[in-house]
């Protein structure tokens, strides 16, 4: 990762330091975004590793719901180590660990862990496919991999699109949004089969902003999904969510 990005996101963490734990674990995104993933999550898969984990949010939550799993949270910012590590502690979970650890070259042995997971992560990068192909490399075969990033079908793509064009600066720095498709090249090229896909909060991309026109926008857009998700089978979530992701397997030699 750029020194740049790097410090754009140790501020960011910082920031985050005296965050409390109910609002870390009660915000909508990670709410949806968790309630999306939690059930393609295998129930056999012992060794866990979040790649990437930021406040460690997921990879706390996955450790509170399932108490006998063992799963390790890694991030190349300490910064990021300790807020999770201190929001597991306040959250009184013991089957995690933080290590320090760069995706785009972990430190781990091929086939080190049953389910790897990696929330909004590789779309930092350039080189994703460097990461997409570290985070097959460590999962063994027969193991799940689930990759989130930001869907290219939201506003929030549109919103990144107006800034360029007035030469603003996006605040997380460079962020590729991608399709269903081009997540799905990523992890095929990593060798890994596609089982499932998905997408969650359409309108987090609107309600990020906090003027009263995007309130509002973001009410109207949540009533448009809630109506239509159920009887479409989550098509409209799955298109347009703010993040999309793949769940796939790593094939058995």
């Amino acid at each position: 990762m750029s020194k740049k990005i790097n410090t754009i996101w140790r501020n960011v963490w910082l920031s985050q330091n005296n965050v409390s734990a109910d609002d870390v674990f009660s915000s909508r995104l990670f709410v949806e975004g968790y309630q999306s993933i939690k059930g393609h999550i295998p129930l056999d898969a012992i060794s866990m590793l979040e790649a990437g984990g930021g406040t460690g949010r997921y990879g706390i939550q996955m450790a509170c719901d399932y108490p006998y799993k063992n799963v390790l949270v890694i991030d190349c910012l300490n910064e990021s180590l300790e807020l999770g590590r201190s929001l597991a502690s306040r959250k009184g979970v013991k089957n995690i660990r933080f290590e320090l650890n760069d995706i785009l070259g972990l430190s781990f042995d091929d086939d080190s862990f049953d389910c790897v997971f990696s929330d909004a992560v590789i779309q930092v990068f350039v080189n994703y496919q460097d990461a997409v192909n570290e985070i097959a490399r460590v999962c063994k075969p027969g193991g799940t991999v689930i990759i989130s990033v930001c869907n290219k079908w939201n506003f929030h793509t549109l919103y990144k699109f107006i800034l360029r064009l007035a030469k603003q600066p996006y605040m997380y720095g460079y962020e590729k949004s991608f399709s269903h498709t081009e997540l799905l090249k990523g992890i095929n090229n990593a060798g890994l089969k596609r089982i499932a896909k998905g997408g969650f909060f359409v309108s987090y991309g609107i309600r990020r902003h906090n003027k009263l026109i995007y309130r509002i926008a973001g009410k109207l857009c949540d009533l448009v999904v809630n109506f239509l998700d159920p009887i479409s089978g989550g098509s409209i979530s799955n298109l347009f969510g703010f993040e999309i992701f793949i769940v796939a397997k790593k094939p058995k030699r």
